[in-house]
This record gives C-alpha cells, sequence and structure tokens, in this order.
C-alpha cells in the first residue's frame, strides 16, 4: 500500500514495483496454495519473461512485509471482507 501512496503522491505516472527478488506467478501461486491449504494445478504453456526497464522503478522504494507475509495479509483481509459480505447477505435474508 505504501508504494501505491508513493506513486500516487509524486510526479511520476506510471512506476513497476519490484521486490529484491524476481519471482516466476507459478511460485506466488504455490505460496497461495500453501497458505490457503489446497493444491495448485499450473498449465502446460511456458510463460515469458517481461523485463522491467530499471528506471520505471519506484525510486526509493522498498518492500516493508516479505511475500509469504503480503500474501498472509491480503487473505486475512479477503477472508474478513467475504465474512462480512455473507453476515450482510444473511441480514437481508433475514428482514
Amino acid at each position: 500500500m505504501t508504494a501505491l501512496q508513493t506513486l500516487f503522491d509524486g510526479p511520476l505516472q506510471t512506476a513497476e514495483i519490484a521486490g529484491p527478488q524476481w519471482l516466476k506467478i507459478s511460485e506466488v501461486a504455490a505460496e497461495v496454495a500453501r497458505q490457503l491449504g489446497v493444491g495448485i494445478e499450473l498449465g502446460r504453456f511456458k510463460g515469458s519473461e517481461v523485463p522491467i526497464d530499471p528506471t520505471e522503478l519506484l525510486p526509493d522504494w522498498q518492500p516493508t512485509v516479505t511475500l509469504e507475509e503480503g500474501i498472509s495479509r491480503v487473505i486475512a483481509d479477503a477472508r474478513m471482507y467475504l465474512d462480512q459480505e455473507q453476515t450482510v447477505a444473511l441480514a437481508a435474508q433475514d428482514q
């Protein structure tokens, strides 16, 4: 969130927000699956790399949490949101 706030508050129109280590989408998917306790099935087509121009990186930004912690926070936020939506839906049915 801090990276997005920095971007929106600054003069840049766009910027890449990247951590110090490069990861494959399959590695991110595996971490999400691990935290959710589910399996994953990867596609059979090979992906491609998209190079990031170092001049387009968000200046002076570094991640403040690990990938694992960030995914954990997103999952927790999503669960809280879904619980609230379910509560609202159930309350509407009772009326």
